[in-house]
């Protein structure tokens, strides 16, 4: 069987017609797409709050895939204006992953801008867990 798109709860559309999936599960793996902090089309302006919905949105598609933060083995962040953010991402990461093991990070990515203006995080996993078929 070959990759498999998953999608959030009625979004299937939403994501087809813009012509990318937010989840791909290959195998015992699960590519998670970047997620940012936008709800009903506008950008989060809190950033504590828009950095959480940016990590719910992953954990959302996670749980599509029957899996949980604990199966995250790998997460990209990139940020606009880090260093003036860093303890709020920090913070929200903790929340998120609050014991070990953790996952590997190869975040704290500064960008100039992400693909919305006011965006201040977009965060993208992977996460593996084996099937229960084998």
């Amino acid at each position: 069987m070959g990759p498999n798109a998953l999608f959030p709860e009625g979004k299937r559309e939403l994501f087809e017609r813009l012509g990318y999936s937010p989840a791909v599960r290959a195998g015992d793996f699960l590519f998670v797409a970047g997620q940012v902090g936008v709800a009903d089309g506008a950008v989060v302006e809190d950033p504590e709050s828009q950095f959480r919905l940016a990590f719910e949105k992953v954990v959302a598609l996670l749980e599509v895939a029957g899996m949980g933060t604990q199966d995250i083995v790998d997460v990209k962040t990139f940020h606009v204006d880090m260093e003036k953010h860093l303890d709020a991402f920090n913070k929200v990461k903790n929340e998120f992953f609050p014991r070990p093991p953790f996952p590997c990070f190869t975040g704290l990515i500064e960008v100039n801008r992400l693909g919305m203006k006011g965006l201040l995080l977009e965060v993208a996993a992977t996460a593996y867990k084996k099937s229960s078929t084998e």
